[in-house]
């Protein structure tokens, strides 16, 4: 599932340093298990930012934790990106890696639904214009 970036894909930011945060990746984790037949083929990529990222590893190791993170030692995907507010760092992209939704679907039903619902359209478009 993850040996090449698939077109659709989910990105957020992980604070690596904060235990609450950390644990956030199990929620994650069970959202995307829970779902599997809608996100088959979707990547979901976590950049993780840490000023110790042992830290991290440690509280990581201990969730058993099994998608892969990216370490985003410089804080790109944060400020290239412009996301200051952490209600606006998580993106769903379609292929062209345009924003298609915004906001974390583990923290919010509704979004989830939504996120779902788009994820689903856009296999349904790719299939289509495929034919």
């Amino acid at each position: 599932m993850y040996d090449t970036i698939s077109s659709i894909k989910v990105t957020t930011s992980i604070e690596g340093d904060c235990h609450v945060c950390v644990s956030q990746l199990k929620s994650w984790e069970s959202f995307i298990n829970s779902n599997k037949d809608y996100f088959d083929n979707v990547s979901f990529i976590f950049f993780v930012r840490a000023y110790d990222y042992s830290v991290f590893e440690y509280l990581v190791d201990e969730l058993f934790f099994s998608y892969p993170v990216v370490y985003d030692k410089s804080e790109k995907y944060l400020l290239y990106n412009k996301l200051y507010n952490s209600n606006y760092q998580t993106f769903l992209l379609n292929e062209k890696n345009e924003i298609c939704l915004v906001g974390n679907p583990v923290k919010n039903t509704e979004l989830a639904k939504l996120y779902i619902q788009e994820i689903t359209k856009m296999k349904d478009n790719h299939i289509f214009q495929n034919r």
